[in-house]
C-alpha cells in the first residue's frame, strides 16, 4: 500500500515530485528566499510535528491581533515562491486598520520543500489543523477569527482542512477562502494521464488504474460537502477563463447547481480588455488592486475587523 501511496502522490502533486527529484537544488535556491522573507517581514520559521512523526515546515509572521490567516499555495508551488499574495493581504489590512494586523502562517504541506512525509489529502488536512492549533494555543488567537485559505490545489486541500478543524471545534465558526480551486481530484488524473503522450488505449488504462488506486486510498474527497459543513464565512474566487482548472471543473461551478445550506460570497476574476489569450496566466496571475480590495474585505469580515466606509459600500456576489 505504501508503494501505491508514494507513486500516486508523486504523480498528482508536482511539488512532491520536484522535492524528490530536486531536493538539494530546491534547498539551495529557496534558502536565500526564505531568509529574505524572515528578515524583510519579520518572519519566524517554525516546524510542526504530526501524529505520525512527519514534520511540517512553515513561516509565521506575527500579528498584533487575536486573529490569523493560514495560507496554502497551489500545486507545483512552495511557500517560498508564493508568499507575495498573503503578505499583500496582510499589508492591506494594516493600511486600513490603523497599523494593526492579524497573524499570517504559510506552510509547505508534508512531502514538499523542507516538510517530510508524503503529500496526501488527509495528511495535508492535518497540516492545517496543526497550524490552527499552533496559533490558537500558542498565541491566543481566537478560533472564531481565523481565515483558512488556499489557491488551486491548496484550496482543495484547504476545504478538507477546514472541515477537519470544524469537526474538532464544533462550537466555533471556521472560515475559508478558496482561490481558483478544483472540485474533483479525479479530473486532475485524467488531465495528467492525457499529458503523458501515450496512445488513447494506454492513456485510458493508466487513468483507470490511477482512479482505482485513488478510490482505494480514499483520496476522492468532496470539497463541496466539506464546505457545506463549515459554520463560518466562505468566499469563492473563480475565473471562467482559467486554462489550468477549466471553469467546469472549478469549485464555483460545482457549487452552482447543488442545493446549498450555506451562503457563499463569490469574487469573479476577469481580464482587462485587450489582454492576451487566457491560459495559465488566468489561473496564476496576481490580483488587480480592485480584486485585492474585495478579497481583503472578505478576509476582514471573516476576522471580524471593522471595514472602512469605502469598503462597506462594496458588495460581493452571493451563492445561496
Amino acid at each position: 500500500m505504501a508503494i501505491f501511496t508514494h507513486a500516486l502522490s508523486s504523480f498528482l502533486f508536482d511539488a512532491r515530485r520536484a522535492t524528490i527529484e530536486q531536493k538539494d537544488e530546491l534547498e539551495l535556491g529557496f534558502g536565500p528566499i526564505r531568509e529574505c522573507l524572515i528578515e524583510e517581514f519579520s518572519g519566524l520559521e517554525v516546524t510542526f510535528t504530526a501524529s505520525n512523526g512527519d514534520t511540517v515546515n512553515a513561516l509565521h509572521f506575527k500579528g498584533t491581533m487575536d486573529k490569523a490567516i493560514i495560507y496554502l499555495h497551489g500545486n507545483g508551488c512552495f511557500y517560498e515562491t508564493s508568499a507575495s499574495k498573503p503578505l499583500r493581504w496582510l499589508e492591506s489590512i494594516a493600511e486600513t486598520s490603523n497599523g494593526e494586523r492579524p497573524h499570517l502562517l504559510i506552510f509547505n504541506p508534508r512531502g514538499t520543500g523542507k516538510s517530510t512525509g508524503i503529500t496526501a489529502p488527509d495528511l495535508v488536512a492535518e497540516d492545517f489543523k496543526l497550524a490552527f492549533e499552533y496559533l490558537v494555543e500558542g498565541f491566543s488567537v481566537n478560533p472564531d477569527h481565523v481565515a483558512l485559505s488556499g489557491h488551486s490545489m491548496g484550496g482543495f486541500f484547504g476545504a478538507h482542512g477546514a472541515a477537519c478543524i470544524q469537526s474538532l471545534f464544533p462550537k466555533n465558526t471556521i472560515n475559508f477562502l478558496s482561490d481558483r480551486s478544483l472540485s474533483n481530484l479525479h479530473d486532475r488524473v485524467d488531465i495528467k494521464a492525457q499529458n503523458l503522450g501515450y496512445s488513447r488505449i494506454l492513456t485510458f488504462a493508466v487513468a483507470s488504474s490511477i482512479h482505482g488506486t485513488m478510490a482505494l486510498l480514499h483520496w476522492a474527497k468532496d470539497p463541496i460537502e466539506a464546505l457545506e459543513g463549515l459554520k463560518g464565512r466562505v468566499c469563492i474566487i473563480y475565473h471562467k477563463g482559467d486554462g489550468v482548472i477549466p471553469y467546469e471543473q472549478s469549485t464555483h461551478y460545482a457549487l452552482t447547481p447543488v442545493e446549498r445550506t450555506n451562503t457563499y460570497s463569490c469574487i469573479p476574476l476577469r481580464e482587462e480588455a485587450g489582454s492576451a489569450e487566457l491560459s495559465v496566466h488566468a489561473h496564476n496571475r496576481d490580483f488587480t488592486d480592485e480584486e485585492n480590495t474585495r478579497i481583503v474585505i472578505e478576509l476582514k469580515k471573516m476576522l471580524v475587523i471593522p471595514l472602512t466606509l469605502e469598503e462597506s459600500l462594496l458588495f460581493s456576489e452571493k451563492l445561496g
